[in-house]
Parts: C-alpha cells; structure tokens; sequence
C-alpha cells in the first residue's frame, strides 16, 4: 500500500467514497484464532474478516467477506495487515523461488 501514511489515506478516501452513498460500517469481525506460520524467519497468517454495512435502507445490511494477511517480519515493529482478498501472486509481485 505504499507505506504507513500512504495506506491511511487511502483508508480514508475510501471511507469517504462510502460516505457519499449514506453507507456506513456498523461492525468488523475478524477472526483471530488462526494458526502463524514461520516461513525462514518472517511470520504470517491468514484468517478472514467479516464487515457489516449499515446502507439507507434501515431494514437492511449490507455484509462484504475478505481474507487479511497479516506478516511479521524480524526487523520491524509489529505486524503488516494487507487485505489479501482478490489478489494474486502476480498483484502481489510473488513469483515462484522469490522467496528462499
């Protein structure tokens, strides 16, 4: 995403472009209880992300399922989030053997 401050404008845009269509999101559920695997000596997860839409139509919702990727690796601070849903290898310049 570009990096820290990057990524959270993006955020932001996109909770704007939501707004604008009287949408707002009412819950995020994430699901934690995923194992982490070690690949070399970075760390990642996946695990899924429920998130519940409040839309103008009060008798309604509106619910969007992703997956969240989370890495960690040993000379950084804490965990990356990326939302893996609807990537590829290739959106993600992963290719076979980059990783060793």
């Amino acid at each position: 995403m570009g990096g820290k401050e990057n990524a959270l404008k993006r955020f932001k845009k996109s909770m704007e472009e939501i707004h604008k269509d009287n949408v707002k999101i009412d819950s995020v559920i994430n699901y934690t209880d995923r194992e982490i695997t070690k690949l070399k000596n970075i760390e990642y997860c996946f695990f899924p992300q429920l998130i519940i839409f409040g839309i103008p139509d009060s008798t309604k919702k509106m619910i969007s399922y992703s997956t969240l990727m989370a890495i960690k690796e040993p000379a950084v601070k804490g965990w990356t989030f990326l939302d893996y849903s609807g990537l590829s290898d290739e959106k993600l310049n992963f290719g076979r053997g980059v990783i060793r």
